[in-house]
C-alpha cells in the first residue's frame, strides 16, 4: 500500500498536534525530501534566531503561567547557555536551585524538584567561568538522601 492510498488523518492520536509548526517535506519550497531535512538539520542564522526567540517565548509564557515550575526556569537557562548568554542562564539556574531547594524541603517525595535541581548545578556549573563565584547558596547542598 502506498501512501496515496492512505492519506494521513489528523486525529488526536496524530503524533503532530495541529499547533505544531511541523511543515511536511511536501510544503517546503523545493518540494523535496531532501529540502525539508537540510532545512531541519541547517537552519541559517536568521532561521536559527527565529527558532531561539520563539523558544525563549515559550517558556516566558510557561514561566508566567506557572512561576513555581522549576523546570522551566532549567530549560530556559539551557536555552540561553546554547545561546552564549551566560549572565541570563545563571540567573534562571540560580533561580531554579532556589525553588527546587523550597519545593525539596516542603514535599517528602521531591523526585522531579531534585532531577530539575541537579540539572540547574550543571548549568551553572557551565554557565560559570573559574573565576566567577555562584550567587547561590544552593549548589552544594546535598538533598539526595531523599530518594
Amino acid at each position: 500500500m502506498t501512501a496515496e492510498e492512505h492519506p494521513p488523518v489528523a486525529d488526536e492520536a496524530s503524533p503532530v498536534p495541529a499547533t505544531s509548526e511541523y511543515v511536511e517535506p511536501a510544503q517546503t519550497a523545493d518540494g523535496s525530501f531532501w529540502g525539508w531535512l537540510r532545512r531541519r538539520l541547517w537552519m541559517t542564522d536568521a532561521e536559527r534566531e527565529a527558532a531561539f526567540a520563539a523558544r525563549i517565548r515559550a517558556l516566558d509564557d510557561a514561566i508566567a503561567l506557572t512561576p513555581d515550575a522549576v523546570s522551566n526556569y532549567v530549560l530556559r537557562g539551557e536555552a540561553y547557555l546554547e545561546a552564549g548568554e551566560h549572565t541570563l542562564a545563571r540567573l534562571d539556574f540560580e533561580h531554579a536551585l532556589r525553588l527546587a531547594h523550597e519545593q525539596i524541603e516542603q514535599r517528602a517525595w521531591g523526585v522531579v524538584a531534585q532531577v530539575m535541581q541537579d540539572r540547574a548545578r550543571h548549568g551553572l556549573k557551565v554557565a560559570t567561568t573559574p573565576d566567577e563565584q555562584p550567587a547561590s547558596s544552593y549548589e552544594d547542598t546535598e538533598d539526595t538522601e531523599r530518594i
